[in-house]
């Protein structure tokens, strides 16, 4: 609201974030990446949308990641099938990003999906992404990245999934 009302700038708002993000990731190895010139663009688009009379979005400038399994033009996706998180860049958002871009939300980057492991059910816990009121635990199964980054007050929301568990464990 304060953003739609023009008490805030979505840019002011996806810096702050941005600046928590730079700040704690190195800590909490939340993110696979962080697209900081993408997201202020995105910002910039928005404030401009209102400054010329448009009609905002019902999360016009807010700021959220994407879990990394979940296609987002431009950046890697994981193939969980194989293992790989070094996937050749998406061509194409995933529905859940094309609606959350229509409803105005800023898209800052890919959260860490953890849980593939060096073995059978052996997770990697040394490159899991870190719980922000406990280094010495997890946030979590798969959707953990994203978890961290909302528990640490670095996005407001992200996008997590829940095909075992991951977004209702610790």
């Amino acid at each position: 609201a304060l953003i739609v009302d023009r008490q805030i700038s979505a840019v002011a708002v996806t810096e702050h974030f941005l600046e928590r993000i730079a700040k704690l990731d190195p800590k909490l190895n939340m993110f696979r990446r962080v697209d900081a010139a993408g997201a202020l663009d995105q910002a910039r688009a928005a404030d401009k949308l209102l400054a010329e009379g448009g009609k905002p979005g019902p999360l016009h400038g807010v700021p959220t990641a994407i879990k990394e399994h979940v296609a987002v033009r431009g950046m890697p996706t994981l193939n969980a099938m194989e293992g790989k998180a070094d996937a050749p860049p998406a061509q194409r958002d995933s529905i859940v990003v094309e609606r959350l871009r229509r409803a105005g939300a800023i898209i800052v980057g890919i959260t860490i999906m953890p849980g593939l492991g060096t073995g059978p059910g052996i997770p990697d816990l040394a490159h899991h992404p870190r719980n922000p009121w406990n280094l010495d635990h997890v946030p979590g199964g798969s959707s953990a990245g994203s978890s961290a980054a909302v528990a640490s007050g670095c996005l407001p929301f992200a996008i997590g999934s829940d095909g075992g568990g991951s977004t209702r464990l610790p």
